[in-house]
């Protein structure tokens, strides 16, 4: 039903295939250093001529040099690229997409971190863990019947996405990737990396000790990967209020620089953040007068229903990075509501009904909003020069994974936090440019796009800056899995979800080449993140708005720091 908010099944865009200049290596790059004995040209690594429907012409595999640098790999052909001839290159994994062992079978988690590494099949981390190939999952989609529990609650989807999740440190499928030769190329060729790495130990979490708040989770729950925070029931309060929380024996650089800019409202106390960091805020932390998930809903039409459903899936905004310290009764103001909960319910029932929520108070912990980001992309300086713009840069897309965070997830008529939710890992896919600049795209008429991304170089008066407007896919693997319990089944609309950010910041060439990148976002990028109850198995409530949380990464709160390493042409 088209009229349902959250029906959004729309396609993720088609990729190109790409041309590889005649006299460009094939160079790649991971977020973890590579064994190098996993790496052998004709097994973990294979690469072969194909015909146009991508079978192989005659199945030999093209040789050349294959080297293996930390966190690169380079195959330079002993033979340039033909001109207008396809080829594919594979790169091995484990090919395990079989049940996760050990994980409950709630999580729909999937894979494992067995390999062998010897070069014949899987290419691995210096830690013995496979490429992880498939890191969004396997994804899927099935249609239901909504249930309104007698016209009580508000209908938002009829249909679930789900996906089953590869493992932390988990493979995948073999990938297979195709280009085609084209022309020799006398741009330079500029492989970026982002470094300074504050994920010093590469396990996608920030190893510092949280601040959960003074009031325990309602759900004690107790995620398999990224559990920054752990369950808060039944743990005794420290002398100052606040519940204890893991501490670290290895941590990382914490950031604690003031934010001058930061929002008063939704970044108390704000600081900058280190070198390739995100800022994640939430535009809703002290709740609405109106959720999201009521506002269109008939709780009175089955005010039971609509109560067991909203104590127990319901959420009303989050607490990034830590928790909350009070919540107050919507008619008297006083603290202590998320004690009613569990004590008067006919006092929560009769409130909802008359549309009073009550409002919280979040913990404090501008230190702990960030996400950490690493990214590799390479980039084209060539020699156009534009007036009013300068040199161009074309800019092939790449991704970037960044590090898990944790949200408290606000009860909507309680207060106090639902649960601890750590996001996982993020992945921004950049989004190739559109071959019409011009065209505006619909969810039924996508924008055709098959261009690299196009920055330019100018000298504004205080040396060169490099600005580029950057299309994204932002997606949370993790989340899906994470929200399929058999108590809670929600499902979220963060999938291939679409920004754009605009950056600017300054570049700089060093005297061996290589050039030095800073960037900043100079516009805010909204998340708006929206869950609804849907089980695989049905049920009372399946199709019904569960909760909102409005993200924000405000305008300068990503912060990128790019170094490149020179890559010479083929003779």
């Amino acid at each position: 039903n088209e009229n349902y908010p959250l029906v959004d099944y729309h396609p993720d865009d088609i990729l190109p295939l790409m041309s590889l200049p005649a006299n460009r290596p094939i160079v790649l790059q991971f977020t973890k250093a590579i064994d190098p004995g996993s790496v052998d040209l004709g097994g973990s690594f294979d690469i072969f001529r194909v015909d146009a429907s991508g079978q192989p012409d005659d199945g030999e595999t093209i040789q050349g040099s294959l080297t293996v640098e930390g966190r690169r790999i380079t195959f330079v052909p002993d033979e340039p690229w033909a001109d207008g001839q396809f080829y594919s290159y594979t790169l091995g994994s484990n090919n395990d997409t079989d049940a996760a062992e050990g994980i409950d079978s709630q999580f729909n988690m999937i894979g494992s971190k067995d390999a062998v590494c010897d070069g014949t099949e899987s290419i691995c981390g210096e830690d013995g863990y496979p490429l992880r190939t498939e890191p969004l999952g396997i994804t899927y989609r099935i249609p239901f019947t909504p249930a309104d529990a007698g016209g009580a609650m508000k209908i938002v989807a009829d249909y679930l996405i789900g996906n089953r999740y590869f493992i932390a440190d988990g493979g995948g499928r073999d990938m297979a990737i195709f280009f085609k030769g084209g022309p020799a190329s006398n741009s330079v060729l500029q492989t970026l990396r982002s470094s300074p790495d504050v994920d010093s130990n590469a396990n996608l979490m920030h190893d510092v000790e949280n601040s959960i708040g003074k009031l325990p989770t309602l759900t004690n729950f107790t995620a398999p990967y990224y559990l920054t925070d752990p369950a808060t029931n039944g743990r005794e309060p420290l002398p100052d209020g606040p519940l204890p929380t893991t501490d670290y024996p290895f941590r990382e650089s914490m950031p604690g620089e003031p934010d001058l800019s930061a929002d008063p409202v939704y970044d108390p106390s704000g600081v900058r953040g280190l070198p390739n960091s995100a800022k994640v805020l939430s535009m809703n932390t002290r709740g609405s007068e109106l959720p999201w998930y009521a506002d269109g809903a008939d709780f009175a039409a089955n005010s039971f229903a609509a109560f067991q459903f909203s104590g127990l899936y319901s959420i009303d905004g989050a607490n990034v990075g830590c928790g909350y310290d009070a919540a107050y009764d919507p008619v008297t103001e006083e603290p202590g509501y998320d004690q009613t909960l569990l004590v008067d319910p006919f006092t929560i029932i009769n409130n909802m009904t008359n549309d009073q929520y009550p409002e919280s108070e979040p913990a404090v912990c501008p230190e702990r909003k960030f996400t950490y980001l690493k990214l590799g992309l390479n980039a084209d300086v060539t020699d156009e020069y534009v007036d009013g713009k300068g040199v161009k840069v074309e800019i092939y897309p790449s991704q970037s994974i960044s590090t898990s965070f944790i949200s408290y997830a606000r009860n909507a008529v309680a207060g106090s936090p639902t649960l601890t939710m750590p996001s996982g890992e993020q992945i921004m896919r950049m989004r190739y440019a559109k071959d019409d600049p011009s065209c505006i795209e619909t969810e039924s008429t996508p924008c055709r796009r098959t261009q690299p991304i196009t920055g330019w170089i100018k000298d504004e008066g205080e040396g060169p800056i490099l600005t580029a407007d950057v299309d994204l896919y932002i997606d949370a693997p993790l989340l899906g899995a994470l929200m399929n319990l058999n108590s809670i089944s929600l499902r979220h609309n963060l999938r291939s979800y679409p920004v754009t950010m605009s950056l600017t910041g300054p570049v700089s060439f060093l005297d061996d080449g290589r050039m030095s990148v800073q960037q900043r976002n100079k516009n805010a990028i909204d998340i708006d993140v929206k869950m609804y109850s849907a089980s695989e198995g049905g049920g009372t409530f399946i199709g019904a708005a569960a909760g909102r949380i409005p993200y924000r990464i405000p305008a300068k709160g990503v912060f990128l720091q790019m170094v490149s390493e020179p890559i010479k042409s083929m003779p």
